[in-house]
């Protein structure tokens, strides 16, 4: 019985590997894109960043001093 069972675990072991192998493959990948997905999120956050300073300085030329 003993023999059966190593028999077996030798048998899967290859399986084994390439399930682990296939985890990690996933993990890299689902991690390369979650870091992508945060460079550019702090990309959109920059140039939304940008465009409102860009309308608060435009604002703030358009309002009349009290010269006026």
């Amino acid at each position: 019985m003993t023999d059966f069972l190593s028999g077996i675990g030798s048998a899967l072991r290859p399986l084994a590997k390439e399930l682990i192998k296939g985890g990690i493959y996933l993990f890299d990948s689902v991690s390369e894109a979650a870091s992508e997905a945060g460079e550019q999120f702090k990309d959109l956050v920059a140039e939304a960043k940008t465009d409102l300073a860009k309308q608060n300085s435009a604002s703030v030329a358009k309002e009349p001093t009290e010269d006026d």
